[in-house]
């Protein structure tokens, strides 16, 4: 409930700014600036939504939660950046046999009419911005919230794979990608599983920089190399 309202006004947003600057609503008329007015409301909704959380019911998470592990100390969370390179190919893998592109439609509706150093910045909202919000809020909040419901009979079944799944499901419609769906739900039940694995939601969010960062390289390299 909370990401469809956060969606509804970042779109409420896209269109007042947009009707205000003359903008074309059609996705691929989209500027680059005002693709970036949208994802910040709707992070804004996101974020909101745990600072909420955290106000009503105390702390959410543990303390090393939010713990980065670097060379130094012992293994890099560095690591699950290829992590996240290695689940794109998976995702790319299971589309090969329907001939359908897994990744494309996302990255380049933000990408828009961008060019030059507008396009760094995409990239910088795409592969920094996105997977630390988008990873508080689904491996975080709601994976939490999900694992805390009480257990039905299938839940207790599942052995708490069914939150792992929902999350993946709900990341997945979140996105509002027909084709993409799939592997935007085999994305999600791997980040969630990376989450609870690690117990922290670092790993998780340097899979999902990679994940998307491997999609920005596709899509430009698409676009040139028609």
């Amino acid at each position: 409930m909370v990401f469809v309202g956060a969606a509804l006004i970042a779109s409420v947003v896209h269109a007042v700014v947009g009707r205000l600057f003359s903008v074309p609503l059609t996705q691929a008329d989209h500027t680059w600036w005002l693709n970036i007015v949208s994802v910040v409301a709707l992070w804004a909704g996101l974020i909101s939504s745990v600072v909420w959380a955290r106000h009503l019911y105390g702390p959410l998470f543990e303390r090393d939660f939010f713990t980065v592990r670097w060379w130094r100390t012992q293994r890099s969370d560095l690591l699950y950046l290829v992590v996240g390179v290695l689940i794109q190919i998976v995702v790319g893998l299971v589309y090969l046999p329907f001939h359908a592109k897994s990744v494309g439609n996302p990255t380049r509706e933000l990408l828009g009419t961008a060019h030059g150093w507008q396009i760094l910045l995409i990239c910088l909202t795409a592969s920094v911005g996105a997977p630390i919000v988008e990873e508080i809020f689904f491996r975080g909040l709601l994976l939490r919230s999900l694992q805390s419901v009480p257990a039905a009979w299938f839940a207790q079944r599942c052995r708490g794979a069914l939150p792992i799944v929902v999350s993946g499901l709900l990341f997945a419609a979140a996105h509002a990608q027909g084709v993409q769906f799939a592997g935007l739900a085999i994305a999600g039940v791997s980040l969630a599983v990376i989450r609870r694995a690690e117990g922290r939601i670092a790993p998780s969010i340097f899979a999902h920089a990679g994940f998307n960062a491997i999609a920005l390289v596709v899509t430009l390299h698409a676009r040139l190399v028609p």
